[in-house]
Parts: structure tokens; C-alpha cells; sequence
């Protein structure tokens, strides 16, 4: 079992290439470069056929801009602003053991864990933790994936939707791990959700040169097969590939991503436009395109914090009440809480531990959304056995689950999950 240190590394870490420009690729030309995808016609699909969503940019005036230039992180007892906090713990066995957590999605009370290279599964546990079922489908015959980038869930259809980018096709399964059917993408891209009859697809910095005139950042694919784009063009950071998770977040019935590095804004999808909400201003810390030389694409961590530039990676989750996003400064990781309706804001680099919350989630990174206003982060099997003897010694109230959980876990376990409802502030 990975630690958590190791588990959130993952997350963090950015891979950074130079990735080759093709423009006025002739078609056979088009053809070598992804012989993947020769069975699609490059002039079946162009941008120019695809109903354009208006980005609605005059929207700006209701943008909320979170300042953060001349922000200092802070130092704070945890239950000042967590409000309930309970814990669920992965059931550990041989067919449910996962090495570390690429992505949490739940829905219809079920909990869907990805493991992208350990295990190359997905985990689904009931909302107590007891193991249910797993898709585990690696191989080459014509129901397995050969590597998963990302994966959604048709909650309508109760099914595991697989995206496999060598293969540049969908699975789909259901619950229980039967093979239901694939289909075929004609474009690359890094994340995807389904939100009622809509398909959404960031490509961010997918490779997608196959494509070259494939110019946008997010495409809509609705449910009878129409494909809708939208006005979001590619950054100027696309020669560098970052790795993080929740660029894309589905919370309830709305949808939000966020484009890293340089533009800091996080979106909504509201209807059929695509809206700014928030836009993180670093101030004098905000990366440039000046800024971006070679250094920046070899290595960016050492190169934001030689400069003293704030690097966001798109890591964000909204509830009703609360947007949590998480960047690096000097580098170090900072967690941030901002109020929707207050406007006030929390940055957290640590916590100081109180019975209600012993495990800190505040300090952690959360990974998804439960019931809309509820966090979810991870918390690792050793720091709970480390609590053991604090926990057992307590004869409050508030440690009887507690000190159920601590003498249940074991440092070899799956990994603990948080749930947190933070108090308006």
C-alpha cells in the first residue's frame, strides 16, 4: 500500500513534453502520423460543420475574481471550519487492493475508485466501504482496454464508461464488469464526464496532431451522436503537458473545468454556454508567456519556484457553497477555500488536529463531491495507526467511531475516505 505522500505525488506531479506541431499536414501525411485512426475520413469532421457555443466572455462582469497575490496561508484548529466529518474505510482484501487513486467518482451510493497503472481497474464499494465489484479488463481481446486515461459513469444506464487513448476507443460496461460495447473517438483527450444526455470532452494537452486543424479545448458530444464546440481555444502552455487531476468536475447538474498555467480561470457550463465563474489572480506571481522559455518545459517546478510564480494545475472541486482549489507556491501545496456568498477566503498549508477532525482532510486534497456539498479526500492507513494510542486514551464521546476506525485499519489497508462539510465562514 502506497502512502499518502506517494498517493497525492501522482496527482501532483507534471510530465512536461514538447509536443511536435503539424500544421498543413497533407492528409497522407495526417494518415502516418496515427495510423489508428485511418478508418476515419480527416474530412468528415471539420470545425467549421460543428455548431459553435458562444463563450459568452461579456459574462466577465459576474466573474469572481479571488485575489491571491499578497495572500498568507494560515495555521488553523480544524473544527473551526469543518461542520460534520465522518470516515469510510475501504474494505482490504486480495481482489479489492488498489496501489493508488487516480480518480473518485460517486454515484447511486456507490463509490468507484480508478487505479490507472497499478492495477489498470476500477474499484466500485458500496457508501460503507464493503467491496461490491471491479472492472478489470486489461488485455487485448475485443471486451479489454489496453490502458485507461479516463473513465465517467452513465448513472441512467448503470454503466462504466472506459476511455482508452492508445486504442482510441470507449468501453462500456456495467456495474457488475459485463462487457456491454466500444466505440470508436476520432480525437485524443485528457478527461471526459457525461452529465444527463451530454458527453463532455476536455482535450487540453491531448495529442491530437492527427488532427491538426483540431484547434479547440472542449467538446460537447450530445446523445444522438451530434458533436457541438466550443469557443475555447488552446492555451499557449500546449507544449506543456500537465498531469493533474479535476480539470474537469461534475458536481450535481453542473459541470465545471478549468484551464491551467497562464489563464487561471475555472468554467461552467450553464445551458449551452460555457461561463467564467472564478478567476485566481496570483498578481505578481502569475505565469506569463514570456515567462515560458525552456526552462518551463523541462522543469517547471524548479523554474515557478526560482521565479516565485504561483503554478495552478486545474485541481479544483465547487459544491453548493464552496469552490476548493489547490495550487503551489515556493513549493509548497496550498488549499484553498473560498465562500461563494461571503467571499472569504481560506488558505490552508496546515491544521492543528482536534478530536472532531483528528485526520486534518483540510489540509488534503479533495478529490470529488458527494450529496453537492460534502468533500471527499483521502487519508492514509498510517496516519490513522499513528492516532491509535491518542484516540484510545480519549474517553470523549466523539472518539467512539474513532476509536472504531483506528483499531480496524492497518497500515497495509486501502487507503481511508474523508467526508467533510466545512461551516460557512
Amino acid at each position: 500500500m502506497m502512502k499518502l505522500n506517494k498517493i497525492l505525488s501522482y496527482w501532483a506531479l507534471l510530465v512536461l513534453t514538447i509536443i511536435l506541431g503539424c500544421e498543413n499536414k497533407s492528409k497522407k501525411d495526417v494518415d502516418d502520423l496515427a495510423p489508428i485512426y485511418k478508418e476515419y475520413n480527416t474530412d468528415k469532421v471539420r470545425l467549421n460543420d460543428l455548431d459553435s457555443i458562444e463563450r459568452q466572455l461579456n459574462d466577465y462582469e459576474n466573474i469572481k475574481i479571488i485575489e491571491l497575490g499578497d495572500k498568507e496561508s494560515e495555521q488553523i484548529n480544524a473544527s473551526s471550519i469543518i461542520d460534520t466529518c465522518w470516515y469510510v474505510a475501504l474494505e482490504t482484501k486480495e481482489e479489492s487492493l488498489f496501489g493508488k487513486v487516480d480518480k473518485i467518482l460517486i454515484e447511486d451510493d456507490l463509490i468507484f475508485i480508478l487505479d490507472e497503472d497499478g492495477t489498470k481497474s476500477i474499484f466500485i464499494f458500496d457508501m460503507n466501504g464493503k467491496f461490491i465489484s471491479k472492472i478489470n479488463k486489461h488485455g487485448r481481446g475485443p471486451d479489454e482496454y489496453s490502458a485507461i486515461r479516463d473513465f465517467t459513469l452513465d448513472s441512467e444506464n448503470r454503466q462504466v464508461i472506459v476511455f482508452d487513448d492508445f486504442l482510441a476507443k470507449l468501453f462500456y460496461y456495467r456495474y457488475d464488469g459485463t462487457f456491454v460495447k466500444t466505440e470508436k473517438t476520432f480525437f485524443r483527450f485528457r478527461e471526459f464526464s457525461k452529465l444527463g444526455s451530454n458527453t463532455y470532452y476536455y482535450l487540453g494537452s491531448a495529442d491530437n496532431k492527427h488532427y491538426p486543424f483540431l484547434e479547440e479545448n472542449f467538446i460537447v458530444k450530445q446523445n444522438k451522436g451530434k458533436f457541438i464546440e466550443t469557443a475555447i481555444e488552446n492555451p499557449q502552455y500546449k507544449f506543456i503537458r500537465l498531469e493533474a487531476q479535476n480539470q474537469v468536475q461534475v458536481s450535481g447538474n453542473h459541470l465545471s473545468f478549468a484551464i491551467p498555467v497562464m489563464d487561471n480561470h475555472i468554467y461552467n457550463i450553464v445551458g449551452e454556454n460555457v461561463v467564467p465563474s472564478f478567476k485566481l489572480d496570483f498578481g505578481d506571481g502569475t505565469i506569463k508567456p514570456s515567462d515560458l522559455n525552456k526552462k518551463y518545459q523541462t522543469k517547471i517546478m524548479d523554474a515557478v519556484k526560482e521565479d516565485k510564480k504561483c503554478l495552478f494545475a486545474g485541481m479544483h472541486c465547487e459544491t453548493n457553497k464552496t469552490l476548493y482549489f489547490r495550487y503551489i507556491e515556493k513549493g509548497v501545496f496550498m488549499n484553498c477555500y473560498f465562500n461563494k456568498k461571503s467571499g472569504n477566503l481560506k488558505i490552508i498549508k496546515n491544521t492543528i488536529p482536534d478530536l472532531s477532525s483528528i485526520m486534518t482532510p483540510v489540509e488534503s486534497p479533495a478529490y470529488a463531491i458527494y450529496d453537492e456539498d460534502v468533500f471527499v479526500s483521502l487519508i492514509d492507513p498510517q496516519l490513522i495507526t499513528m492516532n491509535k494510542d491518542y484516540v484510545n486514551h480519549e474517553s470523549s464521546n466523539k472518539t467512539k467511531k474513532l476509536k472504531s476506525l483506528v483499531n480496524s485499519v492497518k497500515n497495509t489497508d486501502n487507503v481511508v475516505l474523508c467526508f467533510h462539510k466545512l461551516k460557512d465562514f
